[in-house]
């Protein structure tokens, strides 16, 4: 008897319990689901203080004035295009005056974000000029394109302000024909699409 008397008693403990229980389950079932929808309603609200995406944002089309020493890749004095993926990835190229002749280039950037705008760059270039060589200070009478021709590898800064960049790169220009390495520096104004 004394048994039954104790089992009655746990039943309608635990009876109380789950009604206590369910008193405690609805707000705490209702209180997730409206954090889960502030949560989803935070996703919308721009936290940029005022910034568009894009302003934070890598990639598109580029056209940009260069200036440079005798081993920029776009000339003393030009013009590059370039693609950026959103990755931080483009692609260049470009033209400008060599003083005398053509300087052209195509190269690779990877652009780093740092924040505020300022990003890190490394880039590979491929460059040539078409009438001055750039080898050696020894004139060539004879036809040696690898005197015409460099690559620089090379590293800087790209500043964004909305769609407008700024940039300064620092390189080492390898020539094919003397094999020594020579200071290389271009940068460049310019404006993204």
């Amino acid at each position: 008897m004394r048994f039954r008397a104790q089992f009655a008693k746990s039943v309608a403990a635990s009876r109380l319990r789950q009604l206590g229980c369910r008193r405690v389950k609805t707000p705490l079932v209702l209180g997730l689901l409206l954090c889960g929808a502030f949560a989803a309603r935070a996703d919308v609200v721009d936290l940029s203080r005022g910034g568009s995406r894009r302003d934070s944002e890598l990639g598109g089309f580029s056209v940009r004035a260069e200036f440079g020493n005798d081993y920029a890749p776009y000339g003393l004095i030009g013009a590059a295009v370039s693609w950026m993926a959103a990755t931080g990835t483009a692609f260049e190229a470009g033209a400008g005056a060599g003083f005398p002749g053509v300087q052209l280039g195509g190269g690779i950037r990877q652009v780093f974000p740092t924040g505020g705008g300022f990003n890190i760059a490394i880039e590979l270039t491929l460059a040539g000029n078409t009438k001055q060589q750039r080898a050696s200070n020894v004139i060539v009478t004879g036809a040696d394109t690898s005197r015409y021709i460099w690559t620089n590898l090379g590293g800087g800064l790209e500043v964004r302000s909305g769609p407008f960049t700024a940039s300064a790169i620092a390189a080492l220009a390898f020539t094919p024909a003397d094999g020594s390495a020579h200071f290389g520096f271009h940068g460049g104004l310019g404006y993204y699409f």
